[in-house]
C-alpha cells in the first residue's frame, strides 16, 4: 500500500469493541458488515437488553443472530456460523439509560484498558416521543456513553446520532458544549 493509504484491516486486528444498538436496524449492519469484511477484528461487546426475564445472551440467539442482515456471515461461514459468532459476539447486558450504560461494575472493572472504543448505534427510532423518553435515550444516554468510555480507561467514543435529536430548529444546527447546552430545546424546560 502506498503513503498514506489507510489499511483498515490492520487497524482492526485484535480490535475489542462495545457496541450499543447492535440489536437494531442499523446496528445488526454495523456490526455483522465489520466482522465480515475484517474477521481479524478481536471481539465485540454487543448490549442486548434482555427481554422480560430471559438473558441478552438468549434474546442475541433467538433474535439477533437469526436476522437476514447476517446473511452473508451464513453464506461464508456455513457450519461454522455459530463458532465464528461465539468468537466474535459477546452480548452483555445494559441501558444507556442508567449510569455506566448500565454496565455491571464488575464486568466494566474486567474489561478496563482492553477496550479499544465504544461504539453507539442505538436511539430512539420513535420519530415523536414523549420528551422524557427522548431525553432518556438521545441526550442523557450520550452522557451515560462518555462515562461508560471514561471509567473504561477514557476509550474513544464512535456516536451515531438519531433522527430529531436537533428537535424542531431551522437552519444550521451547531454543536454546542454539552456542559452549557446539553441538549436542543434545553432552555424551554
Amino acid at each position: 500500500m502506498g503513503e498514506g493509504t489507510l489499511d483498515v484491516s490492520r487497524v482492526v486486528e485484535g480490535t475489542r469493541i462495545v457496541v450499543f444498538g447492535g440489536t437494531g436496524f442499523l446496528g445488526k449492519l454495523f456490526w455483522a458488515m465489520l466482522v465480515d469484511r475484517y474477521p481479524n477484528i478481536g471481539k465485540i461487546f454487543l448490549v442486548v437488553r434482555p427481554k422480560e426475564k430471559g438473558t441478552p445472551e438468549a434474546r442475541f440467539w433467538s433474535e439477533t443472530a437469526e436476522s437476514e442482515a447476517l446473511e452473508p456471515l451464513r453464506r461464508t461461514h456455513g457450519t461454522g456460523f455459530e463458532a465464528f459468532l461465539r468468537e466474535k459476539i459477546v452480548p452483555i447486558d445494559g441501558d444507556m439509560g442508567r449510569p455506566l450504560c448500565g454496565l455491571d461494575e464488575t464486568l466494566v472493572h474486567e474489561l478496563w484498558g482492553s477496550i479499544d472504543a465504544v461504539v453507539n448505534v442505538a436511539g430512539v427510532v420513535d420519530f415523536n416521543p414523549p420528551l422524557d423518553e427522548g431525553l432518556h435515550a438521545n441526550a442523557f444516554g450520550a452522557q451515560n456513553l462518555v462515562g461508560l468510555a471514561r471509567a473504561l480507561g477514557d476509550v474513544p467514543v464512535f456516536h451515531t446520532s438519531t433522527c430529531y435529536v436537533a428537535g424542531t430548529r431551522k437552519g444550521p444546527i451547531l454543536e454546542d458544549d454539552p456542559r452549557v447546552f446539553p441538549f436542543p430545546r434545553a432552555g424551554e424546560l
